[in-house]
């Protein structure tokens, strides 16, 4: 096995268990937090959250300590910034305009505070789960930053013959046929959870845009569609993400010696 087939080694079973874990956490949410019948574990599923979150991050550290490369500065910070930058915002906007959080449409937020929470225990339990889920986006971020060079020469040694086939690989689907990599009907037919994550990472990253908006909607700046603001929050970071493996297919490739790290 290849320095690079072990990096993919190491670092999916971890990949999997954010993926298996997220998904849980976004279904428990979605149920206790937008069905009547589940009304009743809002305030419990409330503590567990950041033990969810925290369990992230945990996995995320371990992901980037599997890469080989250096993490480019720049592009870290200016990631990182931008995530940070979004939240700070939308925060910061929100208690200006309403302190006692009267408005307050988060349904974590209105749970605690309708059950009777102070407003310091909501605002103090708000800070330490934004201040979770950021540093597991900015980890995330570091991990994809470090992983990139290996998914890139991992896609490229699957003997691909077309742009379509490299991002097929490069996504996790080069042991699949077209029809299992796009309608997978057996757990066997997913793709590989090391190259799905880092598009999920990307779309985590860039739809922070999402809460510039609602920022600056706070403090009356703007006054854009919401559902048209949350796709393209989506859909952009996933579209730039697609973009970048297909240039990188086209690129001229690189000797493979360059893109493994010196012992």
């Amino acid at each position: 096995m290849s320095e690079i087939e072990q990096v993919e080694k190491n670092a999916n079973p971890y990949a999997r268990q954010i993926l298996v874990s997220g998904a849980l956490l976004v279904i428990l949410v979605m149920l206790v937090y937008y069905t009547p019948s589940w009304q009743a574990w809002r305030i419990a599923a409330a503590y567990l959250l950041p033990l969810g979150v925290a369990y992230g991050v945990g996995l995320a550290v371990l992901i980037l300590r599997k890469g080989v490369h250096p993490v480019p500065t720049g592009l870290f910070a200016l990631g990182s910034l931008f995530v940070i930058g979004g939240a700070a915002l939308d925060g910061v906007a929100t208690l200006l305009k309403t302190p006692n959080l009267a408005s307050e449409a988060n349904p974590i937020a209105r749970a605690l505070l309708d059950s009777g929470h102070s407003l310091t225990f909501v605002l103090a339990y708000g800070l330490l789960a934004q201040a979770g889920w950021l540093i597991f986006i900015c980890t995330l971020w570091a991990a994809f930053l470090r992983h990139q060079a290996t998914l890139l020469l991992l896609a490229r040694s699957k003997q691909v013959r077309s742009g379509l086939e490299f991002i097929k690989a490069a996504t996790g689907g080069a042991h699949l046929s077209w029809r299992q990599y796009l309608l997978p009907l057996k757990r066997a037919e997913l793709p590989t959870s090391y190259y799905v994550l880092w598009p999920l990472t990307a779309v985590l990253v860039g739809g922070s845009l999402y809460r510039w908006y609602l920022g600056f909607t706070w403090l009356e700046l703007i006054s854009w569609d919401r559902n048209i603001v949350l796709a393209i929050s989506t859909g952009l970071p996933i579209t730039g993400y697609f973009i970048w493996l297909w240039q990188a297919y086209n690129k001229e490739l690189r000797p493979a010696k360059s893109l493994v790290a010196p012992e």
